[in-house]
């Protein structure tokens, strides 16, 4: 439990810079997400033998049966966070309410135990740097709580972080596509070009953006574009942070430029979008 001295509340929020055997997990009455950063782990969860190396990431619930039998040399920091962590919804500078928005439950995906979802999930290199990036932010705010939207950015690393992992666990074989559209997903935040997907593709522009028009109805810029939108629609949803910084934040210099997309796109400021958004998750 973290004390917020901004706002002079209690945030259901932890961390542990290494949980050594992983006694402590799982934690009660709380998600933890366990960076597998060095070394190797074996042991069991839920009846089920595991066997991992890093870098991975490990999401547990608390109903969860989690054992390490063997641990070389492993280091495994972990934040753990109340179930309704991510569904406070931050109405007014004041006003807070705990609603489960549809948003929420499709990044809560890796603590279910439905078919694809272990609980552990290796990443590749690429992602990893993603994940551990976010993790070292959140972790950062958790301890020195930078200004009074360091809540807000712990949700902001915890979303983009779930949601890279959980997207990158849907994916079923690898293809061209497939590279493409992963790439987009890990690097949205980053300057992106044309010339970067066409090589991790290994096709030529013209071939990338026929295989996305029949897939997607667009080309593979307009992919990423639509992407960007779409997790600037969450993070104004979820959180309270300004427009630059969630411009910035998903790949915009300027904020200006994202609210003309932004409203070029869906028909609406994003400041107005953020009102009918949060409101029409108050009833869901």
């Amino acid at each position: 439990m973290q004390y917020d001295r901004f706002k002079k509340r209690n945030v259901d929020i932890n961390v542990v810079l290494n949980q050594n055997e992983g006694q402590f997990l799982p934690i009660t009455n709380h998600y933890s997400v366990t960076l597998l950063t060095s070394g190797k782990i074996e042991g069991n969860i839920n009846k089920l033998d595991f066997n991992i190396s890093a870098p991975a990431i490990i999401c547990l619930n608390d109903k969860d049966k989690f054992q390490i039998t063997k641990n070389q040399n492993a280091i495994l920091p972990t934040i753990s966070f109340a179930p309704d962590f991510l569904s406070v919804l931050r109405i007014s500078e004041k006003e807070y309410i705990k609603k489960d928005p549809q948003i929420i439950k499709e990044r809560l995906k890796l603590f279910n135990r439905t078919q694809g979802y272990t609980g552990i999930y290796s990443l590749n290199s690429q992602l990893y740097s993603k994940v551990l990036n976010q993790f070292l932010m959140a972790i950062s705010e958790i301890q020195i709580q930078t200004d009074n939207f360091w809540v807000c950015r712990i949700k902001k690393c915890l979303i983009e972080s779930l949601t890279m992992v959980e997207q990158f666990n849907q994916e079923v074989g690898k293809n061209a596509l497939a590279e493409a559209v992963n790439y987009i997903h890990l690097n949205y935040s980053d300057q992106v070009e044309q010339k970067d997907l066409v090589n991790v593709a290994h096709l030529n522009r013209v071939s990338l953006n026929k295989l996305f028009q029949q897939t997607y109805g667009c080309t593979s810029m307009q992919f990423l574009q639509r992407y960007r939108l779409k997790m600037a629609t969450e993070l104004l949803t979820l959180t309270g942070l300004s427009l630059t910084e969630i411009a910035y934040a998903v790949g915009y210099n300027y904020d200006t430029f994202f609210i003309k997309q932004f409203e070029k796109h869906y028909h609406e400021t994003p400041t107005k979008f953020r009102k009918k958004a949060q409101k029409i998750a108050q009833y869901q």
